[in-house]
């Protein structure tokens, strides 16, 4: 996992001035990273599209409030999924004997 580096405006600024100007590698050695670094930068602020899913920003799947099944809870939880995931652990452990 490449290591996640903060810009400042400045640097995203100069970043969208110079990418098309300058090479990867240039970019890469003026940012202090690898190039693979700089084109998930790049890919992350939309600067650049690169084909591959090496380069794609993390997906955040919708979620949404509707209440537990079971509890009645409206924590945010994954689209879809209606048993909060507390009470699903809590249902698989008493299917085995397991108190919490």
């Amino acid at each position: 996992m490449p290591r996640h580096i903060q810009l400042t405006d400045e640097q995203l600024q100069w970043l969208r001035d110079n990418h098309e100007v300058l090479s990867f590698s240039e970019l890469a050695q003026h940012m202090g990273c690898c190039v693979d670094t700089l084109k998930r930068i790049l890919a992350r602020h939309n600067i650049r599209h690169f084909d591959g899913a090496k380069y794609t920003p993390r997906f955040n799947p919708p979620t949404w409030n509707r209440p537990c099944m079971k509890c009645k809870c409206t924590k945010p939880r994954p689209r879809w999924q209606y048993i909060c995931t507390p009470c699903k652990e809590r249902s698989n452990h008493e299917d085995y004997g397991f108190n919490l």
